[in-house]
């Protein structure tokens, strides 16, 4: 059998769906849920995202970083997690336990104790399936110090990546699996006094 050649490129080993594109009107502060379904519970990993400001001409996609340009850190909340479910312990809102009879997480609705499983108790519980959930919060303050103003027609951007890095003791793997821009929108609100 006919071997490959070293430098053929047929077979690509790594892929994603593409870059993202983020869309926000200057000064909105929005939360979104981000899913990583290759792992089962993010508890001790590391979750990191990023903005850097680009090299912006009011409606035209940026090709380059600004030299010196705004660099955020975006928070990205990982709920609490307690471990296993303890009948009569007192949680506190959005805290996560897993329950392992039925193998899931559940993540707790209002503080309080209880002495009903979680599964059982779907108003004081809500199932959460694994805890491979993050969610990323953009702040209302992104963009609006940028070097150039989006125009009314005319949006501006920045560059945005996600990281996901195990936990210390393992094989300490990292991920990048979501990068792309973030597209600013004009704002009048941003105007008024």
């Amino acid at each position: 059998m006919a071997r490959s050649r070293i430098s053929g490129r047929e077979i690509d080993l790594q892929a994603d769906n593409g870059a993202v594109l983020w869309s926000f009107i200057q000064g909105e502060q929005l939360a979104y849920n981000v899913t990583f379904d290759w792992i089962d519970n993010l508890h001790g990993m590391t979750i990191e995202a990023v903005a850097v400001e680009s090299a912006n001409t009011p409606g035209e996609y940026p090709t380059e970083v600004l030299v010196g340009g705004k660099q955020d850190k975006l928070t990205a909340y990982i709920p609490p997690y307690l471990g296993e479910w303890v009948s009569g312990q007192v949680y506190a809102k959005n805290d996560l336990v897993r329950v392992t009879p039925d193998d899931k997480y559940y993540q707790r609705r209002v503080a309080g104790g209880g002495v009903l499983p979680p599964s059982s108790d779907p108003s004081n519980w809500k199932d959460y399936g694994y805890n491979n959930v993050a969610t990323l919060i953009f702040p209302d303050t992104l963009s609006v110090d940028y070097a150039v103003k989006p125009l009314p027609d005319k949006p501006i951007y920045c560059y945005f990546e996600l990281a996901v890095t195990e936990a210390p003791g393992g094989m300490n793997r990292s991920w990048k699996p979501m990068r792309g821009l973030i597209e600013f929108l004009f704002s009048p609100t941003l105007l008024v006094p």
